[in-house]
């Protein structure tokens, strides 16, 4: 089973690898290869993040959960830039790559330590094990066990699921919008800045 905890280690690995690429990369299309890339990576904490406080937040708290999960995407824009041209002031382009990748290693060694799953289902099937295993009864089974679901009836039912809320829900809409010129175009029109335009 799919777990929350499994898709963040694996985006974040995902995230560290092309983003550390980032860094030695020889050309303007290797880097903008290795962004897109590192993004893909990235972008699977955006998506979970609100499922993972639906499981920690009762439905009457969850509001404050999201007011500070969306602080995120709109203090990064800003402050992004602001830290990246303070270190171009000093050192080399490479090292606003090399830094976030520091930072991202730091916080996924810390993630794989401290982090508990929180995913329903998952934490049921586990406890329904642990029962038939101490007590030696096969009855103890959780609701989602008897679903046999492959990783791609997962990745097929959420992709159908991304689809409709982006073409039903105009606030979805909207943030992704929103969240395609904050971290994609404002990205790409940086590079055009003459403080990017190192030679590779």
């Amino acid at each position: 089973m799919l777990t929350y905890k499994s898709v963040l280690h694996i985006s974040n690995l995902f995230f560290l690898l092309f983003n550390s690429l980032c860094a030695i990369s020889k050309t303007e299309g290797q880097l903008i290869a290795f962004r897109l890339l590192s993004g893909f990576g990235a972008s699977a904490t955006w998506a979970i993040s609100p499922g993972i406080i639906s499981d920690c937040f009762l439905k009457e708290e969850r509001g404050q959960g999201i007011a500070v999960l969306g602080t995120v995407p709109l203090l990064a824009p800003a402050l992004g830039p602001m830290a990246a041209a303070a270190m171009l002031g000093r050192l080399s382009w490479r090292w606003v790559f090399g830094v976030t990748s520091f930072f991202g290693a730091a916080v996924g060694i810390l993630g794989y330590v401290a982090l508990r799953e929180t995913y329903a289902p998952v934490i049921l099937a586990r406890r329904a094990a642990k029962l038939r295993k101490e007590t030696g009864d096969n009855e103890y089974h959780a609701q989602d066990e008897f679903q046999d679901r492959t990783i791609t009836d997962h990745i097929r039912k959420n992709i159908n699921r991304a689809i409709l809320y982006l073409c039903t829900e105009p606030i979805v809409w909207l943030i992704s919008v929103y969240t395609t010129a904050s971290f994609g175009v404002l990205y790409l029109v940086s590079l055009l800045l003459p403080a990017a335009q190192h030679s590779y």
